[in-house]
């Protein structure tokens, strides 16, 4: 029964920490977006570099709270 419990409350803090997730890796991009605007790199750059931002920071993040970094599992956020 306990077992039961603390599934159902890993899925109810899932519902939350996807989209959690998700804002995280969003405002990793926009930070190395607006670090590469500043240095005025030109608009392909910007964009590579907010998209290695955001996968670098998410990994970073989900390592240091002692999770698998959600690039190296299956899921939808990932093409």
């Amino acid at each position: 029964a306990a077992a039961w419990h603390a599934g159902r409350r890993l899925q109810k803090m899932e519902r939350i920490l996807v989209p959690l997730d998700a804002l995280s890796m969003a405002l990793f991009a926009l930070a190395g977006c607006v670090k590469a605007w500043d240095a005025a790199v030109g608009g392909i750059y910007t964009v590579v570099l907010g998209m290695l931002t955001s996968v670098g920071g998410g990994a970073l993040a989900s390592i240091a709270i002692a999770q698998r970094p959600t690039i190296f599992t299956s899921s939808y956020y990932y093409a």
